[in-house]
């Protein structure tokens, strides 16, 4: 008979598998658990990275002497790996802006006073419409009594001296007069014609119209220092400063009338975009708070970059027949850059950046285990899809489910390991591999590889890959830190916020895990 001790001893321990396995699978992110859960091999795609990462150089991925990395089918299958076929861009990238709304500048008039004067009335209200010719502001100065005073004096001395001309013509004519009286004559003619016309030219400037000029003669007393002024063009009073009982001067704004039947529409354009916009490209303003949207075209690019937001401004115009849109209103402009001969689109989980520099996996043409690492150079990033400008061609088929498990096997088994030198390249992508380790004893899980003692960072034994790529991070890759360490679950996964356990490593090298961990910052390891 099993006694109960017995019972509860295995009741507890298989509850605690259980209860460790079921937090692995959950995402519990502690690092005695996942640790347990490895040693005991039972995470889930344990199994398939294992024989995979780890697999003898007899049946596991092994180089040829060209470069290429020969993963069997086997162990495509066990880890799932993925494939597209690389196409021509057919669909325009579409850049996603944000900008405002404001006036055009050309339709706006300011009412300004042209003298120095009170104002007595204003007409209008803001906000309100006018038409051209409606009185808008009724100013009283007696700079403008002055001027009409002047002007009547002046007109008055012309009159009388063009009446005497023609009074002494005929006199001079017959000798009458002597040629100094007739020249005197002539001359005060011309200079009271010349005083007349520079005080009505002043009126003229003081805004009075030819209409108001001819009704001074009638207007006696404080009607001199009066003045109306009339809106010049019709619109929407947008700003009025103008209040009754102030003094104002010509550099005083008055009131701001605008015609809003159509309106400008700014957007920012990063300098990383800036090489795909130009000036007649269609665009799509949506205005979110009203889920409405209106289309446009590019105008007018910035030839400077705005110093508060390092962005360079780009302008078009919408119609604004309703008044429906106001001005400084927030809007999301949705730009269409056509399709570009010679680039073509890849799956964003295609593409795998490591120290800078954006890689991806080809298969080989003949062999469909053969698999080449290039570097490519990308025109833009979107949601779902990546624009690629060089290094692939229309046709071929890259790996997109694994990229990262090639990537890290790319690091670990180099073409330093075959008959021919290893080419150069960037740091940590292609590195050789030491010898094995002579078999362990009896009862051990797994022979393996000895890995190098190049103290990279380990997440509980698991190699960090320099890396980023889309799926499970929402973050594109060129937004992320270049050369950052990039952890990889034991189904090939990005985890982005798991925690670094350097023991392995330092077990393999030799030295304390505080040694190795003081190595590990002060040294930028490869991968």
């Amino acid at each position: 008979m099993i006694p109960r001790r017995s019972i509860l001893l295995s009741s507890l321990a298989l509850g605690f598998v259980l209860i460790t396995v079921l937090a692995y699978q959950r995402g519990w992110t502690d690092p005695t658990i996942r640790r347990v859960v490895d040693r005991l091999g039972l995470a889930p795609g344990h199994e398939a990275r294992e024989n995979l990462v780890h697999a003898p150089a007899d049946r596991g991925p092994r180089p040829t002497p060209d470069g290429r990395l020969v993963v069997p089918a086997d162990q495509q299958a066990a880890i799932g790996l993925g494939t597209a076929v690389v196409r021509a861009q057919t669909e325009p990238i579409r850049i996603e802006l944000l900008g405002t709304t404001a006036y055009d500048p050309d339709t706006l008039t300011r009412v300004r006073p042209r003298f120095d004067a009170l104002v007595s009335r204003v007409d209008v209200a803001l906000g309100h419409p006018v038409k051209q010719g409606d009185p808008l502001v009724v100013l009283y100065s007696a700079s403008l009594a002055e001027a009409k005073t002047d002007y009547q004096t002046a007109e008055t001395r012309w009159r009388h001296d063009r009446r005497l001309l023609g009074t002494r013509e005929p006199l001079a004519n017959e000798g009458a007069i002597s040629r100094q009286v007739w020249a005197d004559t002539q001359s005060a003619e011309i200079q009271s014609r010349l005083a007349y016309m520079v005080a009505r030219d002043k009126l003229l400037v003081y805004g009075l119209t030819a209409e108001q000029i001819a009704e001074i003669a009638s207007e006696d007393g404080t009607a001199k220092a009066e003045l109306t002024i009339r809106s010049p063009t019709a619109g929407i009073v947008i700003n009025r400063d103008a209040v009754p009982g102030n003094l104002y001067g010509p550099e005083n704004v008055l009131l701001t009338i605008a015609q809003l039947d159509h309106l400008w529409v700014w957007g920012n354009v990063y300098e990383s975009d800036l090489g795909l916009v130009r000036a007649g490209l269609s665009w799509e303003v949506q205005f979110p708070y009203r889920a409405e949207s209106v289309p446009g075209r590019v105008e007018y690019i910035a030839d400077s970059v705005d110093p508060e937001t390092r962005a360079v401004r780009i302008r078009g115009t919408i119609a604004n027949p309703d008044r429906r849109f106001k001005a400084d209103m927030l809007v999301r402009t949705l730009l269409d850059v056509p399709p570009t001969e010679g680039y073509v689109e890849i799956p964003r989980i295609a593409l795998v950046v490591a120290d800078g520099a954006s890689h991806v996996y080809v298969r080989g043409p003949d062999h469909v285990d053969d698999f080449e690492q290039r570097t490519v150079t990308v025109a833009r990033e979107q949601a779902s899809r990546v624009v690629i400008a060089a290094g692939l061609r229309p046709g071929e088929v890259v790996v997109t489910t694994g990229s990262l498990l090639l990537a890290e096997i790319f690091g670990r088994i180099g073409p330093a390991q075959t008959s021919g030198p290893a080419p150069a390249g960037p740091r940590g992508v292609l590195q050789s591999q030491p010898p094995a380790r002579a078999p362990r004893a009896a009862g051990h899980r797994r022979l393996r590889p000895a890995a190098p003692c190049r103290m990279p960072p380990h997440l509980d034994g698991v190699p960090l890959v320099r890396a980023a790529q889309g799926g499970d991070d929402p973050t594109p890759a060129r937004h992320r830190m270049p050369g950052s360490w990039s952890p990889l679950s034991r189904a090939g996964e990005y985890l982005p916020n798991a925690d670094l356990d350097l023991r392995p490593s330092a077990r393999r090298c030799g030295m304390t895990p505080r040694r190795a961990r003081s190595r590990s910052r002060t040294r930028r390891p490869g991968i």
